[in-house]
């Protein structure tokens, strides 16, 4: 009996080392056009021709990740629906990964999860659940694998849509990716460049293709080949990095700040990922500053001294 508890024990703080071993692993997108952010109704110029974007969504899924000297994880049932206009990031679940080399995944939704799948099983709020507007195109069918609805050509003055299916245009890409520290998360990070989407695609006279061949398979295929590229989270240089903490660090409302007393450090102010300044206040060590507005994705805080000159800098993801 004795040894039997023993046993037990230490089975339970090996289960409790391999939960606190576990890292959540995030995804970031950085949605562009040709370097400029993707932004719904402007209008770009894409190979000497005009074009805009009215919807743009595409599935990813079956996400592999090679990790920690070439192991393989799958990061199984995981599925995002994304919106370029949107840069939330993306939770992949908490998996036993340190150090990622490359992540592998597919455009759209896999064979088994695919056709003859009812959406309304699936909880409100799960990607492949109903959406609005829709991303499934029927049960014989399946679902929508990527929308892209918008304008193209002279004066925009002709529309063109792709709503992209079919199990035969389900691809897989990898790309290598280091991950990059994000508080206690593992985050990785993308640039989507969506003018690659139209390549060898007729946008002076404009396209409309609902189905699995034409525009639709061509789409897709450059959504495989030539939209994804390694990424970063912007920097901003600072040019002494001093003992500030910030926490809690992923964070849904608030963070905290730790050691800025010692630094002398007078004000701070939030990045976005592309550089653009949205908050800033002065440093006071006891009280919160509220990040409860900000969209879900990775942002910088700066500080700076009583001469205006940046002192540190610190990623935190919000939730």
């Amino acid at each position: 009996m004795k040894h039997r508890k023993i046993l037990i024990l230490v089975c339970l703080f090996c289960a409790q080392a391999l939960a606190f071993s576990q890292t959540e692993v995030v995804l970031q997108l950085n949605h562009k056009v040709n370097g400029q952010p993707f932004v719904l109704g402007q209008t770009y110029e894409v190979d000497s021709t005009q074009v805009s974007f009215d919807r743009l969504q595409y599935y990813m899924c079956d996400f592999v990740v090679t990790h920690d000297g070439g192991q393989e994880t799958a990061l199984t049932d995981t599925y995002i629906l994304v919106n370029a206009d949107d840069n939330e990031v993306h939770s992949l679940g908490e998996w036993d990964i340190q150090s990622v080399e490359s992540v592998s995944f597919g455009i759209g939704v896999d064979a088994a999860h695919n056709v003859g799948i009812d959406p309304t099983t699936y909880p409100t709020g799960h990607p492949l659940a109903p959406q609005q507007p829709s991303m499934h195109w029927g049960w014989a069918s399946g679902y929508r694998f990527l929308a892209f609805e918008g304008f193209s050509g002279d004066n925009l003055s002709n529309q063109s849509q792709v709503h992209a299916l079919g199990d035969a245009n389900f691809f897989h890409q990898s790309h290598a990716v280091s991950g990059e520290s994000a508080g206690d998360a593992l985050m990785l990070s993308l640039e989507a460049n969506y003018a690659h989407l139209f390549v060898a695609l007729p946008l002076d006279d404009g396209f409309f293709e609902h189905g699995t061949t034409g525009a639709a398979a061509k789409m897709m295929v450059n959504m495989r080949d030539l939209v994804f590229e390694i990424g970063t989270a912007a920097e901003i240089e600072h040019p002494v990095a001093r003992e500030i903490r910030i926490f809690p660090n992923p964070t849904a409302e608030f963070i905290y700040l730790q050691g800025a007393q010692f630094c002398e450090p007078k004000q701070w102010v939030i990045y976005d990922a592309a550089g653009k300044s949205l908050l800033e206040g002065m440093v006071n060590p006891n009280e919160p500053i509220s990040v409860q507005h900000l969209h879900p994705g990775v942002y910088q805080i700066l500080f700076e001294d009583t001469r205006g000159t940046s002192t540190a800098a610190h990623r935190f993801l919000k939730l």
